[in-house]
């Protein structure tokens, strides 16, 4: 029992290519080792885990989905396809009335199945959008000619 009991740590091998641009020769030889005691391990094995918690809740946070945010996202397709702002994968116009025609026509059907669960603010936001899409719809098919 002379011996004192000295805890191992693990070795890491980088095994990248040299050909990888954002390594250095240095770092990226297969000869290059580290050895971490325990302690170091699980100070490497929380810092992701924690960083990772934070992350997801200010993600969660950002993208906090609610009625009023899912309309929303829905009539901004819709607007995207009658070719009112540009279409953000393309970054530019483009117009297109079946696609806007089944938007506008989903939110019809949300209109119709929440009848009397709404709240007046929610109510009235469907309402607005409806109306405004269905306007932007008919002047796509049948311009005003002067």
């Amino acid at each position: 029992m002379g011996e004192q009991y000295k805890p191992e740590g693990f070795t890491i091998r980088d095994r990248r290519s040299r050909s990888d641009a954002s390594s250095s020769p240095e770092t990226s030889s297969p000869d290059t080792q580290e050895t971490l005691t325990p302690e170091e391990k699980r100070e490497i094995g929380d810092a992701p885990r924690s960083a990772a918690a934070a992350t997801g809740a200010a993600e969660q946070h950002l993208h906090e989905v609610t009625f009023a945010t899912f309309i929303l996202s829905l009539s901004t397709s819709a607007v995207v396809s009658l070719g009112e702002i540009p279409d953000p994968s393309m970054g530019k116009l483009a117009i297109n009335l079946e696609h806007a025609k089944q938007i506008i026509d989903i939110l019809g059907i949300i209109k119709n199945k929440t009848l009397g669960n709404l709240q007046k603010e929610e109510e009235a936001l469907l309402n607005g959008l409806l109306y405004d899409l269905r306007m932007k719809y008919l002047q796509k098919i049948n311009p005003v000619k002067l």
